[in-house]
Parts: C-alpha cells; sequence; structure tokens
C-alpha cells in the first residue's frame, strides 16, 4: 500500500514547452511544398522541444538562398 501512495503523490510528468521559432519561420513555411510542411508539422509535433527549425537543413539552405546565412 506504501507504493501506491508514493506514486500517487509524484507530480506528473509535464514535457518541456517547444523552443521559439525564428522571426522569420512563416516566410519559410510559405515555401514549402504540401510533403515538406508536413513533415516539418510531424518533427514539431514529435521531437516537441528537441526540434529546432533554425537548425534544420531546409531552413539553413533557405536562409543562405535569402542572403541572410546563418
Amino acid at each position: 500500500m506504501q507504493a501506491t501512495t508514493a506514486a500517487a503523490n509524484r507530480p506528473k510528468y509535464a514535457p518541456p514547452p517547444p523552443h521559439p521559432r525564428p522571426a522569420d519561420a512563416d516566410a519559410f513555411l510559405e515555401t514549402l511544398d504540401e510533403r515538406n510542411r508536413e513533415l516539418h508539422e510531424i518533427a514539431t509535433r514529435f521531437l516537441g522541444s528537441s526540434y529546432f527549425m533554425d537548425r534544420c537543413h531546409g531552413y539553413k539552405a533557405w536562409k543562405k538562398a535569402q542572403g541572410s546565412g546563418h
């Protein structure tokens, strides 16, 4: 009975919030085709706080093409 009480008093896990998106995230997402936009959404949903848009290859390539490389 003691173990059940200890487990009930333990706080529930709350995942950390996702990282802030770059200021130009919406402009980047508008350039994606449907498939890549879906892939981005999947990565955001499943990776959560481990996903950094500004570190993904597509964002870096887009940024470089914009002339303001990372």
